[in-house]
């Protein structure tokens, strides 16, 4: 499922949250930035994994910036770092098993990242 969030004009990255099911997708994800790491036309970074979460609560504390404690397990979680569907299609992955990937893609890596297999397994676009 692709669900574009919204879109930063003077941004130099586009930023995505990927679902991957298993320990050996998500290596073969690491190997595909690396490659991409590597070609010197790409600014900065190419792409960069900037957070990784694999259980309701660390996703929690990530989207609101809150500790995910009694209180908060019995309140509707209020995301400040991410838009409420792409948190509740975050969640519905992560309550199937998967983790959740967030990556930063170089603009100059855009097109490559976009042709990959990789890009079926985004969620949603943050920026």
């Amino acid at each position: 499922m692709k669900l574009k969030l919204d879109f930063i004009a003077n941004s130099s990255s586009a930023a995505y949250i990927m679902s991957f099911k298993t320990d050996d997708e998500i290596s073969d994800f690491e190997d595909f930035i690396e490659c991409l790491d590597r070609n010197p036309e790409y600014d900065n970074e190419g792409v960069r994994i900037w957070q990784t979460m694999e259980s309701k609560k660390e996703l929690y504390e990530y989207a609101t910036e809150r500790p995910y404690d009694w209180a908060s397990k019995a309140m509707a979680a209020r995301p400040v770092n991410m838009e409420q569907e792409a948190f509740d299609e975050s969640l519905k992955a992560i309550n199937n098993g998967h983790t959740i990937i967030l990556v930063a893609v170089d603009y100059n890596a855009c097109e490559e990242f976009a042709s990959s297999k990789y890009y079926s397994d985004m969620l949603a676009e943050i920026w």
